[in-house]
């Protein structure tokens, strides 16, 4: 085993060495350049959705705070439709493409059972 281990660093050693280093170190940091840019995008991509949802949870438990306080009953739905509108501009602005499909999904089958009745 351990010379199968000295064949493999010294074959590691030649290409390094070798003349045609510059063509395969190239080749070696655009394929580590593309692999990081991609993981960058996941990430941040990961991080605005998680960003949201916390957004959206504080929004729930300010909700539920500040609800109990309201003695009329409209209040509340004027308050839910503004931060409908202010989270669904909020997750487009962060890229959460979800949040919108499935907004025009209960718009749409909204308006096809206003239609139907």
């Amino acid at each position: 085993m351990s010379s199968e281990e000295g064949e493999q660093k010294k074959d590691d050693l030649s290409d390094l060495f070798s003349s045609d280093t510059s063509d395969t170190t190239d080749e070696k940091s655009d394929e580590a350049f593309s692999r990081m840019e991609s993981d960058l995008t996941y990430y941040k991509s990961k991080l605005c959705s998680e960003r949201f949802c916390w957004t959206i949870g504080t929004t729930i438990l300010l909700d539920l705070i500040f609800f109990e306080k309201l003695t009329l009953w409209p209040e509340p739905l004027v308050i839910c439709a503004f931060e409908v509108v202010l989270l669904v501009v909020m997750a487009n602005r962060l890229g959460v493409k979800e949040i919108s499909i499935l907004l025009y999904r209960v718009i749409d089958g909204w308006a096809g059972q206003k239609d139907k009745g």
